[in-house]
């Protein structure tokens, strides 16, 4: 460019708004990342406490109390959403 020009080249241009672009596409593929670990730590968080909250029950309840099928004697399986709690009475 000359001395006495003012302003940017069309090349000039086109190069920044080349790597505008870039860096703006760079940014929203780290966005939709932590959006998408947001969501899975949600619900790993949600299945957590469903876990943690039936856990509980089953220690508060008299094992005749409890929902599920015996499998063997004093052996019983309590479902829980997707899983699987294996319980035993207590020798009293």
């Amino acid at each position: 460019m000359k001395a006495h020009q003012k302003g940017f080249s069309l090349i000039e241009t086109l190069v920044s708004l080349g790597l505008l672009a870039s860096l703006l596409s760079l940014a929203m593929g780290l966005r939709t990342a932590t959006n998408r670990n947001n969501i899975r730590s949600s619900k790993i968080e949600s299945e957590r406490n469903i876990l943690e909250n039936t856990l509980e029950k089953v220690l508060a309840a008299r094992y005749e109390e409890l929902p599920g099928a015996e499998i063997n004697p004093g052996l019983k399986t309590v479902a829980i959403g997707e899983h699987s709690l294996y319980v035993t009475s207590a020798a009293e």
